[in-house]
């Protein structure tokens, strides 16, 4: 969650360099997670918390967008 806030920040921005910077450090923060967690041999348990948390974003990404408005001009066929 850390790094997508990171890039969320950086990419707010406007500019080529704030875009490198954001996606910059979401590759070096991925790095040093993913190193870490396989030199030491992490386990992942059951927790209720991140059983919730898988279910609340499952379903955010599964919940339906609102359309956007249709423009006058497009015609219903």
């Amino acid at each position: 969650m850390g790094a997508s806030t990171v890039v969320i920040r950086e990419l707010s921005g406007t500019g080529e360099d704030r875009r490198r910077v954001g996606f910059g450090l979401l590759a070096v923060s991925l790095l040093v997670q993913s190193t870490w967690v396989m030199t030491d041999g992490f386990r992942p348990h059951h927790s209720p918390l991140g059983i919730g948390w898988t279910a609340v974003t499952a379903a955010l990404m599964h919940a339906p967008v609102p359309h956007p408005p249709v423009p006058r001009w497009t015609t219903h066929c």
